[in-house]
């Protein structure tokens, strides 16, 4: 099974379970402070990239190090894909987590990327006019291209909204050819 379709189904377990129990944010935000501690925490990254000890060692090491502090639900489902071996998982199951989430509250998440920093009014406005179009609450991250020469690109999912001065002058050079 591949590791695309393992993550899915333990995300959409996960996810069933934490709506069952109406705890859906208690464990969004546990997953999230948990994958979060890969980027910070080399220890952790390698006891959740390597399957190293029993099962009964890491369980140990899990429950000393986050206690009470996690939701049981989150202990719970962490100990078992653990248990599976499926720990290394964990990234992708939480990127598969945060899909499932987006679906249910109805988020769209999108990033525009600029030749120049957004202000916040600018980011509003395009916020506004994105959830307008799609029907849905749109979540933007902006982020910064030097290499455009003015203008915008928004990317939501796999598609793309090029509004970039580049592209304008392009589409402007291929009507002036065909005219």
């Amino acid at each position: 099974m591949s590791h695309f379709v393992a993550s899915r189904r333990y995300a959409k377990a996960l996810f069933a379970l934490s709506r069952e129990q109406q705890v859906v944010e208690a464990v969004h935000a546990d997953l999230s402070s948990v994958v979060g501690l890969l980027a910070t925490s080399r220890e952790w990254d390698l006891f959740v990239e390597t399957p190293f000890g029993s099962v009964a060692m890491r369980a140990g090491i899990m429950k000393q190090l986050f206690g009470a502090s996690l939701h049981p639900l989150t202990m719970k489902f962490l100990l078992f894909i653990d248990d599976k071996r499926r720990m290394n998982l964990l990234p992708s199951i939480h990127v598969e987590w945060i899909s499932l989430y987006d679906e249910a509250l109805g988020i769209l998440r999108a990033t525009a990327v600029s030749a120049v920093p957004l202000d916040p009014e600018q980011q509003r406005e395009l916020t506004t006019r994105l959830s307008s179009r799609y029907g849905r609450t749109v979540v933007l991250t902006t982020s910064v291209d030097a290499a455009l020469l003015g203008g915008l690109k928004i990317l939501i999912g796999d598609h793309v909204l090029d509004f970039s001065i580049q592209t304008q002058l392009e589409q402007l050079q291929k009507n002036m050819i065909y005219a």
